[in-house]
């Protein structure tokens, strides 16, 4: 009987974490991390000063925001993540070597409020993602603000663009500025 009760207890909690992951999978994107080798380049373009803030829309494991939170300690760095599954092994990630000005939370991304963050950076597999994001950024982020996609483009942007691709061995950052 107990042991009945706590495979039921363990089959919920996993079909909670896989429904979880699915869902976070087709409704926005698959979690894919960028290359290590990029988060340099990454924290360089970003370019944060002192008090800014940095939002990664699309967290997963928060790899991105713990380098630019060890090397922008005076910055606010938030990571916003929705499959349930990866947003934990995250915070577990944050707890054991996060920084003190580094949030991981647990949303959607495309409801997350974006209209006081400096830099907003996405890894946004598709393309019908970074329309919807496109439209979110025109509406929410602030005068000066900078969007970096890494290697995707932004359809149809309309204001200063650039690219960072130092050679043909490195994954494209496009550089939205307002």
């Amino acid at each position: 009987m107990l042991s009945a009760i706590i495979l039921s207890i363990i089959f919920i909690i996993a079909s909670i974490f896989l429904l979880s992951f699915a869902f976070s999978m087709f409704s926005i994107a698959p979690w894919v991390p960028c290359k290590k080798k990029d988060l340099q380049r990454i924290n360089h373009l970003a370019a944060l000063k002192p008090g800014q803030v940095f939002c990664e829309l699309g967290c997963g494991d928060g790899r991105v925001c713990r380098y630019i939170a060890e090397n922008n300690p005076e910055s606010k760095i938030v990571g916003i993540e929705l499959s349930i599954l990866i947003f934990l092994w995250a915070k577990l990630i944050e707890l054991f070597l996060g920084s003190n000005n580094m949030k991981i939370k647990y949303g959607n991304a495309l409801k997350y409020d974006i209209s006081n963050i400096d830099v907003v950076y996405t890894f946004a597999l598709i393309q019908t993602i970074n329309g919807k994001l496109k439209n979110k950024f025109n509406k929410e982020l602030k005068k000066g603000a900078k969007v970096l996609s890494y290697a995707f483009a932004i359809d149809e942007w309309k204001g200063k663009t650039s690219v960072d691709k130092p050679d043909n061995k490195t994954s494209p950052i496009f550089i939205y500025e307002f």
